[in-house]
């Protein structure tokens, strides 16, 4: 998805509208009940909802910036101190 980076900053009402969107489309093109729990069609399917997706895109993002592997343009947007990079290895995001 492109837009992620974008999706990361918009409210979260606006994220909770499109997830609605997202699992009113899964139910349709699955063809499940309109009342039917989407949590096990995600993990059927094989897929994350819009939250897990701007999760996911975030860590990759951070993770880059802590390997080094941005363009020099972000180089000096954050300080990376080198000691504490495993310490995201054991860290809960809620």
């Amino acid at each position: 998805m492109y837009c992620l980076p974008l999706l990361s900053m918009a409210y979260k009402t606006d994220i909770n509208k499109l997830e609605k969107l997202q699992r009113k489309a899964l139910r349709i093109t699955y063809n499940f009940d309109y009342r039917a729990e989407t949590l096990p069609l995600y993990h059927d399917i094989e897929t994350l909802s819009v939250t897990e997706l701007i999760e996911k895109n975030i860590l990759k993002f951070m993770q880059n910036v802590y390997s080094y592997c941005l363009p020099k343009e972000f180089e000096e947007t954050w300080s990376v101190d080198i000691k504490d990079i495993y310490s995201f290895r054991y860290a809960r995001f809620t």
